[in-house]
């Protein structure tokens, strides 16, 4: 066998072009599996960042920029209620995805999570301040004493507060409170003259005043009246001349009658006002010699008619347009009586 042209087989022998070819069919008719595999792990691995790193208080919108290899898809979502995306939250490859957050009324840094696939990002928002607000900012005590009450809006139900006062006639409700609330100051009852203090409520300073004891008027004690008249001497005449009959003995003086108290009743004694503020006219009805003031209480409630007055007359109160959306309630003394003014929010 001539083995570099010919491959034998048996006793027959084939060319070797042949030999190739038969093997190159064989190869193709036999059962051939192919499989395709999908990119690996490693190969897909998404990282995402937050900008900017911490939010402020307010809210407001940020970004998150996604880094992965340029075939790899990936989906986003929040874990927290308070993170919303305003983009199309999926995509291929590097990406960037913008979302809001909303507004942080509490005085604690909060952090929420949103989720790339299956990483994990943090939103951090710093919190806001504390601020209080205290109606009425001032408040005034009859000499006998009594109880005030004050009304205290905040912004967050974690927002801590108390009130204290120094002076020895004021007894502040001590309590912690947190959110918006209410509290009372005890007022001793004042025997001298007029007198005011100032206390804390939720940091906010507040002017107390208390009215003078009203001093007692004494009944004059009546005059004794005058002794009876001396009867005269007889006469010498023969004939005897009756005497007169004596004088009748005067009565005592009367008592002076005692000047009536002063009175005072306001007309309206109280308003209602709509947010944009107006003017209102306020009549007194007193007696005739008896002075009257008008005392300013809370700022946005003004005295523009006459702050005096004697006997019967009117003045006129301005209350200022109100800036906020909750409504408020406050007091301007008129002739020493409370004139209350409820005002609608914005």
């Amino acid at each position: 066998m001539n083995r570099g042209h010919a491959v034998s087989i048996g006793r027959a022998w084939l060319p070797p072009l042949v030999v190739c070819a038969a093997a190159l069919l064989s190869a193709s008719c036999s059962s051939t599996d192919v499989s395709l595999s999908a990119p690996s792990a490693t190969r897909c691995q998404v990282t995402a960042a937050v900008a900017p790193g911490t939010l402020p208080a307010s809210g407001g919108s940020a970004t998150l920029t996604v880094s992965t290899t340029r075939d790899c898809a990936w989906d986003v979502a929040s874990r927290a209620e308070w993170v919303t995306f305003t983009g199309t939250p999926r995509g291929q490859g590097e990406g960037e995805v913008a979302f809001r957050v909303s507004v942080n009324a509490d005085p604690a840094v909060r952090q929420g999570t949103v989720v790339v696939n299956d990483a994990e990002v943090t939103v951090a928002q710093d919190g806001s301040p504390c601020r209080f607000s205290v109606t009425p900012a001032e408040a005034n005590s009859p000499s006998t004493g009594g109880t005030l009450s004050f009304r205290v809006e905040t912004g967050s139900t974690r927002c801590a507060w108390s009130a204290t006062a120094e002076a020895a006639w004021l007894h502040a409700d001590s309590a912690p409170h947190a959110g918006s609330g209410s509290t009372s100051v005890r007022v001793d009852s004042n025997s001298g003259a007029a007198r005011n203090a100032t206390m804390m409520v939720a940091g906010v300073s507040v002017s107390i005043e208390q009215d003078a004891v009203t001093p007692t008027t004494p009944v004059p004690a009546p005059m004794p009246g005058p002794g009876p008249t001396p009867s005269p001497a007889p006469s010498p005449t023969p004939t005897p001349t009756p005497s007169p009959a004596p004088s009748p003995t005067p009565g005592p003086s009367p008592s002076p009658t005692p000047q009536p108290p002063c009175t005072y009743t306001l007309s309206p004694s109280s308003a209602q006002v709509g947010a944009a503020g107006r003017t209102l006219d306020v009549s007194v009805a007193t007696q005739a010699g008896c002075a009257w003031t008008v005392q300013q209480v809370d700022a946005w409630i003004d005295v523009s008619g006459m702050s005096t007055g004697t006997g019967s007359g009117s003045t006129r109160i301005s209350v200022e347009r109100n800036r906020n959306k909750a409504d408020r309630t406050g007091t301007i003394r008129i002739a020493g009586q409370p004139f209350v003014v409820s005002q609608q929010g914005k």
